[in-house]
């Protein structure tokens, strides 16, 4: 099982994953919402430090 903070991340990964970015090793939250935000817009209306 993992932890909230790293589920986020998860999802975030596999999200770019999923749309063919190849991501590096990064827990960087902020980092992986704005690679997410090239792709979809709608992440730009994620508050980073909500989620962490």
């Amino acid at each position: 099982m993992f932890s909230l903070p790293a589920s986020r991340g998860k999802f975030l990964k596999a999200f770019l994953i999923a749309n063919g970015v190849d991501i590096r090793k990064t827990h960087n939250i902020e980092y992986l919402l704005s690679e997410c935000a090239d792709i979809d817009g709608d992440f730009f209306d994620i508050d980073p430090r909500g989620i962490k």
